[in-house]
């Protein structure tokens, strides 16, 4: 593998190629903020590695093809240390750019339109990124004139009814991509570099990357021990936290409260102990569709769970970046079990030697 790491300013125009690091890592994870780490010698000058600056990471998946852009990292923290053998060392560390979400509020009080929708989720998502990072965000909180941008509506998400004033905007997110995997179309987002100085707030339906599903997918691969290119595999059935009977209390005081049921009858006749039940408090919700939502959100986050988690190497037939990529579906066999399931992370580190160790996470629920 090579690699290039370029310095830019906070505008994407290239300052330095940092071509004598002592080492460097980075991950990426669906739906949540990828980091960097970097580590420089002691006198390289400080004054370069500015806030917000960017770290762009190319890596090419054999000798002999193209460099790609992995990720572009917001500089957040520089750390100057001294090692006990006296060595000198500048470490960076950077945040991707899903990051920018996690800057900002709902800012919007509570009831009005920008903070209590009913819509398909994906579009849902856009709307709350438009109205606080886009151009309905207004003076000082707008950033498509530096550079960010919001893919089209496409309306291919299931439709949800939620309120969520005053919220980060990152985890108001998160809980509507959790809310559709609920409602069985699964959504994701992310904010995609484009190109080195432009971003875009993307929503991807069901399907984030490659299908590589074993068999049906484009380019089908499997993982297992046998084939050498899954370490750590563990299979789960965990009943312990169940709820299988929810009472979501809405708007109202004492009698009056409007109150709404779900109830999974399925699992509650698994024993005859087996009725679990659990209050959901709903009373930033007015309408009873948005109280039923909120307890059926609280009913499918309380459903045992089968977990299957494991790690992915990359070897030849399993290459990252030729046969596999983050976000891609693929199939592992486990316990003579087949599990299809998301790449959700993945991480890379390189050492002074230039040696690269890399692992993809798979992360496969399913209802107990």
């Amino acid at each position: 593998m090579n690699y290039a790491l370029w310095l830019t300013n906070d505008r994407g125009d290239r300052i330095d190629l940092l071509d004598e690091t002592l080492r460097f890592s980075w991950n990426r994870i669906v739906n949540g903020v990828g980091r960097c780490r970097v580590a420089l010698k002691g006198d390289y000058p400080k004054t370069n590695l500015k806030r917000d600056y960017h770290i762009e990471i190319w890596r090419s998946p054999t000798e002999k093809s193209k460099l790609r852009l992995e990720n572009i990292f917001f500089i957040r923290r520089v750390v100057a240390d001294t090692l006990l053998n006296g060595l000198q060392v500048l470490e960076i560390f950077g945040v991707d750019p899903n990051e920018l979400l996690a800057r900002r509020i709902v800012a919007y009080a509570a009831g009005s339109a920008e903070a209590n929708k009913t819509a398909e989720i994906d579009d849902m998502m856009k709307e709350i990124v438009d109205e606080n990072l886009g151009a309905s965000a207004g003076a000082g909180r707008d950033l498509t004139g530096i550079g960010f941008s919001i893919q089209a509506d496409a309306t291919l998400g299931p439709s949800i009814t939620k309120a969520f004033s005053h919220r980060n905007v990152l985890a108001v997110l998160q809980d509507l991509s959790d809310a559709a995997r609920i409602a069985g179309d699964e959504v994701y987002f992310q904010v995609v570099a484009t190109s080195v100085n432009t971003f875009e707030f993307q929503t991807f339906v069901n399907q984030p990357g490659q299908d590589r599903r074993h068999p049906g997918g484009s380019q089908p691969i499997i993982f297992s021990i046998g084939l050498g290119n899954l370490q750590e595999p563990s299979l789960e059935e965990d009943y312990e936290d169940e709820i299988n009977f929810v009472y979501a209390g809405g708007q109202g005081d004492g009698a009056a409260r409007n109150i709404q049921t779900e109830q999974d009858d399925n699992q509650i006749n698994q024993s005859i102990w087996n009725r679990r039940e659990y209050f959901r408090d709903a009373r930033h919700e007015a309408t009873d569709a948005g109280v039923t939502a909120e307890a059926q959100a609280a009913l499918a986050q309380g459903r045992p769970k089968r977990r299957f988690s494991g790690v992915l190497s990359s070897n030849m037939g399993a290459r990252y970046g030729i046969d596999w990529d983050w976000r891609d579906r693929v199939t592992v066999e486990y316990q003579k079990e087949q599990f299809d399931g998301l790449i959700r992370t993945v991480e890379i580190a390189v050492d002074d030697e230039g040696k690269e160790t890399l692992g993809g996470r798979i992360e496969v629920e399913d209802v107990a």
